[in-house]
């Protein structure tokens, strides 16, 4: 299981609290159930399967001390050398 924070309306909170505390059950239970039963009735479709919900949050940043920065700048450096960078009209310095 994945822990998740929500946010709910204080009298959500006070009415899913009653109803854990009348049925001897977590509220986290009563919000799973509530939630399958949503999904299932809402038609919504289920990420097993799914590609490009599996391609969700898989591209990440790298960190910046990874250096990438610095081997882009490097690599700009060795096409355009100081003195032959390309000016706004397309050309380079002669």
């Amino acid at each position: 299981m994945d822990r998740v924070q929500i946010y709910l309306a204080t009298g959500q909170r006070a009415r899913l609290s009653a109803a854990a505390r009348k049925q001897g059950r977590p509220m986290a239970e009563l919000v799973r159930e509530a939630l399958d039963v949503y999904l299932a009735s809402s038609g919504s479709i289920s990420p097993e399967g799914d590609t490009l919900f599996a391609l969700a949050g898989a591209a990440v940043a790298p960190p910046p001390e990874s250096g990438v920065s610095a081997d882009i700048d490097r690599a700009l450096a060795e096409i355009h050398p100081i003195g032959n960078a390309p000016t706004a009209n397309g050309g380079g310095k002669t």
